[in-house]
């Protein structure tokens, strides 16, 4: 039987989770950024808010691969971010792997983008 570790942490991140990966006690999550909470967004569309208007065509925006995206690297084992490092593009959905030390990403502007050491 597999064991599990006890769930230890929990973070808010600004971005949407798109492609994620463990690479020994470092998880790397990647994907564009998350510009509305879309609760309060419902909420306020109701009202005709038109501040929520631009923030959820905002959003759309950065879907669409229009505002870039993160790669995060995170410890495993703490959820300290360790490093952010900004990506032209968001991965397309589960686009991330890593081997050799080396991080590949598949982006939705059709680019496979590569970190790690030479």
């Amino acid at each position: 039987m597999i064991q599990h570790p006890e769930f230890v942490w929990t973070q808010e991140i600004p971005l949407l989770a798109r492609a994620m990966a463990l690479a020994g006690r470092t998880l790397l999550v990647a994907g564009p950024p998350d510009i509305i909470d879309e609760e309060s967004a419902f909420q306020a569309l109701g009202q005709r808010d038109q501040k929520t208007v631009k923030e959820l065509a905002e959003q759309d925006a950065a879907l669409s691969g229009a505002r870039g995206a993160v790669l995060r690297l995170v410890a495993a084992e703490t959820g300290k971010t360790i490093r952010e490092i900004k990506l032209d593009a968001p991965p397309v959905w589960d686009g991330m792997a890593v081997a050799g030390g080396r991080v590949f990403i598949a982006t939705i502007d059709g680019r496979i983008v590569s970190f790690g050491p030479r």
